[in-house]
């Protein structure tokens, strides 16, 4: 299966029978997305009346994943979060959010978060 319907099959289409499911039986949905939402244009944070605007399959696909969740699904909970945790960490960042504090602490630096 090519790469791009592969994303869309995991991270919007099966994103949707979750939500699907969650409403059936009146369930709460947590979704985790991903800053890939966004073009990255900005140096400033988000907000949520941004407007997404995706670069990459990945980013599209986790987006329709989003409105996907949101369309049948009143009570959901939408995160979208960056490099937080995986084997997968990006290139341009260099490693996820644990391998971070984890080296920072090691080297005996402050740490601080938002």
């Amino acid at each position: 299966m090519p790469t791009a319907e592969r994303a869309f099959q995991v991270n919007a289409f099966a994103t949707r029978r979750l939500a699907q499911e969650c409403n059936r039986f009146g369930a709460a949905m947590v979704h985790f997305s991903t800053d890939y939402a966004f073009a990255g244009e900005t140096r400033e944070p988000y907000v949520d009346a941004d407007r997404p605007g995706t670069l990459s399959v990945y980013g599209a696909s986790k987006l329709a994943g989003e409105y996907l969740v949101a369309s049948p699904l009143e009570n959901h909970f939408l995160i979208r979060t960056c490099v937080l945790y995986g084997l997968g960490a990006s290139k341009s960042k260099g490693s996820n959010f644990a391998e971070t504090m984890l080296r920072l602490a090691a080297q005996g630096k402050p740490i601080r978060g938002v």
